[in-house]
């Protein structure tokens, strides 16, 4: 009778995979029969819409860039947590804890750089280095822990509840290359980031109020094209970044309600907030909800870890996830 349920349980995990390979597959490759070609890209234009593959590379390029963005912030928050000598975290929540810190060391140091005049791509190059380096050889430490890591099997809604945020988070990717629309997105989210990459420093803009507004998730759309030197390109690799940040977004729910309650509650609550259409429309935008979203819920659980453990280290991670 078990080895029949783990069958089961085995099959709906090949079907849910499956699945969403196929839809992403899918969805990327719809972009080719389209009447107009891309909006933005990271390789020639002509070369684009010459075949399908190198369409897909194209997407996958982006992936790429913004994954790399992510480790070099992922291995200057493990730096962080351990200068903070924050010790017995799981890994899911080592994980998005340190993500979270090193996206803010990214944004508040893309900040220091636009009002000090040196928006340039050298500046941005050698900061995604000293990032990564920061870490060096914790993310490895922190893969083979997750490797390590044993727990009780899956149960049958625990897999359809992982396969439905999987799913969720397949679309998402998928549809952040969706060209923005919106008029706050367009006049502020990234309009006031492209004003500074184009003077190649941050200063006041007469001409547009929501400049004022606080600018946490506009530093990382500056910084994306800085990177790659173009506002078009870094703009929609800013909004494949923010996909990623909805993405870890769920694995701090994921985290908290894990801590809170169990692991299905984890899983439901990061389906939940993957599939509400809500956070669908911002995680697929170029908005400041995700980022938000991932710091709210972060300073959330480092302050209950540190009630719960009296970690002084946690307490800190709990106030600087909430200042930023």
């Amino acid at each position: 009778m078990a080895t029949r349920k783990g069958g089961e349980e085995k099959a709906i995990g090949r079907i849910a995979a499956f699945t969403a390979i196929a839809v992403v597959v899918i969805l990327f490759f719809g972009y080719s029969f389209s009447a107009t070609p891309p909006f933005w890209s990271l390789v020639p234009q002509a070369s684009a819409h010459f075949t399908l593959l190198l369409l897909f590379l194209d997407r996958v390029f982006y992936i790429f860039i913004a994954s790399l963005i992510s480790f070099a912030s992922l291995q200057a928050g493990l730096f962080i947590l351990d200068l903070l000598r924050v010790e017995g975290l799981r890994p899911v929540e080592k994980t998005v804890l340190a993500l979270g810190l090193g996206l803010g060391v990214l944004s508040l140091s893309t900040l220091a750089a636009g009002l000090a005049g040196i928006l340039t791509q050298p500046v941005a190059i050698v900061l995604v280095v000293v990032l990564a380096v920061a870490g060096m050889g914790r993310s490895g430490r922190l893969v083979r822990r997750l490797g390590q890591s044993q727990g009780p099997r899956f149960s049958r809604m625990e897999i359809i509840l992982g396969a439905c945020a999987a799913l969720a988070a397949a679309l998402t990717l998928t549809y952040a290359f969706n060209p923005p629309m919106y008029f706050d997105a367009l006049e502020y989210h990234l309009g006031a980031p492209a004003h500074y990459f184009s003077t190649g420093a941050i200063r006041y803009i007469r001409y547009n109020v929501y400049s004022n507004f606080p600018g946490n998730s506009e530093m990382l759309y500056l910084f994306s094209m800085t990177l790659v030197g173009s506002k078009f390109d870094g703009a929609m690799l800013g909004k494949v970044l923010s996909a990623l940040v909805a993405l870890a977004a769920a694995g701090s729910v994921y985290s908290l309600g894990k801590w809170l309650s169990s692991r299905a509650a984890g899983l439901f609550a990061a389906a939940a907030l993957l599939t509400a259409g809500g956070f669908f429309q911002v995680a697929t935008g170029v908005y400041v909800e995700p980022l938000q979203t991932l710091y709210t819920v972060l300073a959330v659980l480092a302050v209950g870890r540190f009630l719960a453990r009296g970690d002084a280290g946690l307490l800190t991670v709990g106030a600087l996830s909430a200042g930023l």
